[in-house]
């Protein structure tokens, strides 16, 4: 193996980035993702509206199933590789515990990355199909519908899906089994979304926070500060500003604090030494 940390961060990413590929419950996952995203614009009527109102329905879809994937990608990722005894092994070689988290997590991103691409390709597809003259035009000015508005919400949530998968390696990291993987992953997430969410309603509501403070407090929590950005940075541009759901720049240091932070816990946990 090549000295260099980035030639053997790119090998073993490599292997990563084949290993979830070739796995045929991510193929079907993603699969099943396109048909759904599409037949949900489609049965909407969203496909024939633009690019705004299919991101407006894809929203929640997206928010709830985006996090599972990125799971079933990441949960079992170093947990396997210790039970197989690839990290004992990986450990007696002079290969750091950040370029073996760094390799998980690139190879793997690359994976849900490409999923992500491919399960809402078939959506945008139909929406320029079906969304008339308006829709097939890059955005010059606020207020356009036009696939650029798409391309955002794209790149949104794949962030959000890498800044889950990264949680779900560290807890890969540190588990003792796949069910405890499963729970705590399950766990922890809810404890994100949910909980965060209530408790900012329940400040906001006793005046503890104003509604700036709000929209910066919102990106603590990885499906409020996607949720943010997307309203933000794709709805809110299309109707030139009428809105104001979140502090964009806010959202994505939230989303790369949870990627930076799932990288450093699973590092510290993949062994010792």
């Amino acid at each position: 193996m090549s000295r260099h940390p980035l030639a053997r961060v790119s090998v073993l990413a490599r292997r990563e980035t084949t290993t979830v590929l070739t796995t045929r419950a991510f193929g079907l996952f993603v699969a099943a993702l396109a048909v759904l995203l599409a037949g949900l614009v489609w049965g909407s009527g969203a496909a024939a509206s633009g690019y705004v109102p299919a991101a407006v329905d894809l929203l929640p879809a997206l928010e709830l199933l985006v996090p599972l994937l990125a799971f079933t990608v990441g949960y079992r990722a170093l947990l396997d590789a210790r039970l197989r005894g690839e990290l004992a092994v990986l450990s007696t070689f002079p290969v750091s515990r950040a370029t073996v988290v760094a390799s998980v997590l690139v190879g793997r991103g690359l994976a849900l990355a490409l999923g992500v691409a491919v399960a809402m390709f078939p959506t945008m597809a139909l929406v320029w199909a079906l969304g008339g003259p308006t829709t097939q035009l890059v955005a010059t000015h606020d207020g356009a519908d036009s696939i650029v508005l798409f391309a955002r919400l794209l790149s949104a949530t794949t962030l959000f899906g890498l800044a889950a998968l990264s949680v779900a390696v560290a807890v890969s990291a540190v588990a003792s089994g796949a069910r405890s993987a499963a729970a705590t992953l399950v766990g922890l997430w809810l404890v994100l979304t949910a909980a965060v969410d209530l408790g900012l309603i329940e400040a906001l509501g006793a005046g503890y926070l104003g509604a700036d403070g709000v929209l910066t407090v919102l990106a603590i929590s990885p499906s409020g500060a996607y949720r943010g950005l997307v309203l933000q940075t794709v709805v809110d541009v299309a109707t030139a500003g009428s809105i104001r759901a979140a502090a964009p720049l806010a959202s994505v240091v939230g989303l790369l604090g949870w990627l930076i932070a799932g990288f450093a816990v699973a590092t510290r946990s993949i062994w010792r030494g």
